[in-house]
């Protein structure tokens, strides 16, 4: 979900709780919590007033709020970040040009995984202004997209859990979308030999034309 939406995200499930002494009941929305794009989820819960707890780190937390106050909450998020911009925003490590992308560069930095880690995140690069036609875009069996880039790289671009619908976003009969991308080097060892591999981790449309040539 916050990969998809670009937003901190909170999942919680009604509870239902009964007073001991007064034997009454009464409901919470309990579960937990991850930040994104804010300094801390859990001052930002903290301070609304509107939650009964908020425990743990900054950005993964415990998070409980009372049923009754949870529209208030609500309202109170909406109004507090309504101006705050959660346009996605990636740091990468290289800007190619879709014809100058050197494959035996992605298979080298592919090739260091093994050192990505905690405070150390992959490597990841931009590719600007990638024309797609239909010649070098696919769909394989229904989920996963693919993208061929131009010249003799031989570098291709995936994206997983992708959709029928996505693919025709991306797609055009006489002309071709333009997009920018920003993915992961990745080794493809599917035919037994190494190929380079670059996936999609987001991306965003540039441009469309109605014919390419």
């Amino acid at each position: 979900l916050i990969t998809k939406y670009q937003r901190p995200v909170l999942i919680l499930n009604q509870t239902v709780y009964k007073n001991e002494e007064t034997n009454e009941s009464y409901e919470m929305w309990e579960g937990s919590g991850r930040g994104y794009g804010i300094d801390s989820l859990q001052s930002f819960l903290s301070d609304s007033g509107f939650v009964r707890y908020a425990e743990g780190h900054d950005n993964a937390l415990g998070v409980g709020i009372a049923d009754a106050d949870f529209d208030k909450f609500i309202e109170y998020a909406n109004g507090t970040l309504k101006d705050f911009d959660f346009t996605p925003k990636h740091k990468v490590d290289f800007i190619y040009e879709p014809k100058k992308i050197n494959g035996t560069d992605i298979l080298e930095i592919a090739s260091m995984k093994n050192l990505w880690g905690q405070g150390v995140p992959s490597s990841m690069i931009a590719i600007e202004g990638l024309n797609i036609s239909k010649d070098n875009i696919q769909l394989m069996k229904g989920t996963t997209l693919k993208i061929t880039l131009p010249g003799d790289s031989q570098v291709s671009l995936i994206k997983f859990r992708s959709s029928n619908e996505e693919y025709e976003s991306l797609y055009s009969e006489l002309g071709c979308v333009t997009i920018n991308v920003v993915g992961e080097c990745q080794i493809n060892n599917f035919t037994g030999v190494e190929t380079p591999q670059i996936e999609i981790k987001d991306y965003e449309i540039v441009g469309r034309a109605a014919y390419y040539f």
